[in-house]
């Protein structure tokens, strides 16, 4: 039995010679050879600084990082990534005593230029210094 491998619209498959076996993959991506090495990383941070109560001192801090990646350089965005960290100083004393991160992604999967609500995800986490939560609401 010898295998055979083929191209059909830039998908690669192989072929066992007798017929029996057939095995297609796909890659979310385009080949290397596909992008000519013309594909583009763009990273923006953005950072705000608040003084709520006049006193000097920071009392919430945020920064968003997006990352917008072209992989095969046709001009069009495949990965979008945007995450945005929040610090909350709420007792004044310059240390954050809550900090929030959120976390966009969209992956355009199906490369038709556009992101369909199934390839994007969504992560948020927080943490909370121990004092400030409810004794029922604090783990050990």
């Amino acid at each position: 039995m010898r295998a055979l491998s083929h191209e059909v619209h830039g998908v690669v498959g192989f072929t066992t010679s007798d017929g029996i076996a057939q095995h297609h993959a796909q890659w979310l991506t385009a080949r290397m050879d596909d992008t000519k090495g013309e594909g583009k990383i763009e990273v923006t941070v953005d950072k705000d600084v608040i003084d709520v109560d006049g006193d000097g001192a920071a009392d919430v801090a945020r920064e968003v990082v997006t990352t917008v990646v072209d992989v095969d350089g046709d001009g069009v965005a495949d990965i979008v990534q945007q995450t945005t960290t929040t610090a909350y100083d709420i007792d004044g004393d310059g240390v954050p005593d809550v900090i929030e991160a959120t976390t966009i992604t969209g992956v355009d999967v199906n490369r038709d230029g556009k992101f369909d609500e199934d390839e994007v995800s969504i992560e948020a986490a927080a943490a909370v210094r121990r004092d400030l939560l409810d004794e029922g609401d604090a783990k050990s």
